[in-house]
């Protein structure tokens, strides 16, 4: 009995001496260690006993909290109680609970779900150490170093996380002072003007000697040249570039710089005409010998890009990549992912893949030319007295996915007297014909969802002067970070379109006035619809620049985030 209680007071004896201890260590761990963001902060160590007196754990957390002087998040993690064996805290400052609270590894393990989680978090963290250990050995000039050589070697510490001249420079660049850097990889030939030569791409030379003609153009007949007009915005980009000289800057619009060092580049442009390959290679189908000859050319550029040490660097997120046409480069489109793609729409993409927050929207070439409207319109009073047709329509009626909008809305109303659709693809010159003189005359032209969320009748109907009126639930814009469509454009979703009588109500109330203001915002905003050689301030091509441009704080945030440890993508970057 004597030996029992001798040895009880001495346990207790142990754990108040333990205890004050503790006391004596929870005041000095002041908030200034923790953080800047939790004012007069101390943490409140408190000894639980077990009742054999064979376990001393302790519970950790912080005292003095201010509310609202952190975010939410933060301030659950650290109302957050934590416990630890004695014999962990004797482990030194690893092992103390102060840093299971403020490593973001483990915040992130202590909200684990599951067991695969936490296991992928516990893999990361272990990687992470290894990672801070050689960075901590790389740092390390000799065991003892000299005074000078410390010193040294401190400065070069600290010179490295202060931000270059350069990297200031960038980023005036990226926030719209001075025109951007783009390095432009060197393909050969028949990843672009080669296609023109597509039979002969197997004997083409690397480089060509000069860039080729216009290939794209408007005819004297109203037809156009060049297979896949409507994409060629993808043509003229690339031809902007790689037809520009590097000292010309009368070639240049003023949003952009082509430079020849890849380490000064804002951004890289890969200069592949994905859209008139899937074009020129797969008339025969999407299979077979000739639809083999695109996908071979996708594979090989892939091998260029994931060899590429700028590629590497930031995981292809500062790349920019033209697929204007919805299957292009559909073989390696996942492994190019993280690159900012310039596309139609996102109809035929998963969303991992493509997605507004990195990628631009282009927009189709208009099939039909520019309008000028006449000086006088004789006995018509008016624009919209010289508009005798209420809603005008060309195109294909019957299409895939969300098209089948078109079908249900031509079969509503292609009886009205006052509107007129026309069963017939825009292509060759009788075609574009038609369809000008159809959208000139009419009011209203309609823009149905077809294969994909949206069409190149949006932008004939812009350059035509005539009010759009856009039914797609899932369409998406380009330029709209500076174009507000809704002071041109009518949108109406395909629940209401779908009811009947609303679309023909709608149009035939429609105020002339408020008409009269869509119509004139039309002739102001068509330019930057424009696609043309050489690029000027404010047309199409320019347009796409300014865009890359705003996606690019964006795009540098991603890249430094990279850098570092990054469990959760807490941004959605």
């Amino acid at each position: 009995m004597k030996g029992l209680l001798h040895s009880g007071l001495w346990s207790t004896a142990f754990v108040l001496s333990f205890t004050s201890i503790l006391s004596l260590l929870s005041h000095s761990i002041q908030s200034s260690e923790i953080g800047p963001d939790i004012p007069d902060t101390t943490l409140d160590v408190t000894p639980i006993v077990s009742p054999s007196l064979q376990d001393v754990r302790l519970q950790v957390r912080p005292t003095g909290l201010q509310r609202n002087s952190v975010s939410a998040s933060n301030e659950d993690i650290f109302m957050k109680s934590d416990t630890r064996s004695a014999s962990d805290v004797r482990k030194g400052s690893e092992g103390f609970p102060k840093q299971r609270l403020l490593r973001g590894i483990d915040m992130v393990e202590m909200e684990a779900e599951d067991e695969e989680e936490t296991r992928k978090v516990k893999t990361i963290k272990k990687e992470r150490m290894k990672e801070e250990a050689s960075d901590r050995r790389s740092l390390s000039l000799t065991s003892n170093p000299s005074g000078s050589e410390k010193s040294a070697a401190d400065s070069n510490v600290l010179q490295s996380m202060v931000p270059t001249t350069e990297n200031l420079a960038s980023d005036r660049r990226i926030c719209g002072e001075g025109p951007l850097k783009v390095f432009v990889y060197e393909l050969h030939q028949k990843f672009n003007f080669g296609l023109f030569r597509h039979k002969e791409l197997e004997s083409l030379p690397f480089k060509a000697d000069e860039a080729p003609e216009l290939r794209y153009q408007r005819k004297a007949d109203g037809g156009v040249s060049g297979r896949g007009f409507e994409h060629s915005g993808e043509f003229f980009i690339v031809y902007n570039l790689l037809a520009n000289n590097h000292s010309d800057s009368s070639r240049s619009n003023g949003d952009i710089v082509r430079v020849t060092d890849p380490a000064a580049a804002d951004v890289f442009f890969v200069p592949f005409l994905a859209s008139l390959s899937f074009n020129i290679f797969t008339t025969n189908g999407m299979r077979g010998a000739l639809a083999e000859k695109d996908k071979i050319l996708q594979e090989e550029l892939w091998g260029v890009l994931k060899e590429s040490e700028w590629w590497k660097r930031s995981g292809g997120r500062d790349h920019i990549i033209p697929m204007l046409q919805p299957n292009a480069l559909r073989h390696i489109r996942q492994r190019l992912a993280p690159a900012m793609f310039l596309l139609l729409d996102f109809g035929r993409y998963a969303q991992g893949t493509a997605r507004l927050s990195k990628d631009i929207v282009v927009p189709y070439n208009h099939m039909v030319p520019s309008y000028s409207e006449p000086a006088s319109y004789g006995e018509a009073q008016g624009p919209w007295e010289a508009r005798p047709t209420l809603l005008f329509f060309q195109g294909t009626i019957m299409r895939k996915d969300e098209g089948y909008i078109r079908k249900l809305i031509f079969d509503m109303l292609h009886k009205e007297p006052d509107v007129r659709f026309v069963e017939s693809k825009i292509t060759g010159p009788q075609d574009i014909i038609s369809a000008a003189e159809g959208l000139r005359k009419s009011r209203f032209c309609l823009n149905a969802a077809g294969d994909t969320p949206s069409s190149a009748r949006l932008f004939d109907a812009i350059v035509s002067h005539c009010v759009p009126v856009v039914i797609s639930n899932k369409i998406e814009l380009p330029f709209e970070t500076s174009i507000d469509y809704s002071e041109f454009t009518l949108f109406v979703s395909h629940e209401d379109a779908l009811r009947q009588g609303y679309l023909l109500r709608l149009l035939r109330t429609f105020p002339r006035d408020r008409w009269l203001r869509m119509w004139q915002n039309l002739q102001r905003v068509k330019y930057h619809f424009e696609f043309q050689y050489p690029s000027q301030p404010g047309d199409a091509v320019s347009m796409v620049w300014r865009e890359i441009r705003k996606k690019l704080p964006r795009v540098r945030l991603a890249i430094n985030r990279g850098k570092r440890l990054v469990v959760r993508d807490w941004t959605n970057v």
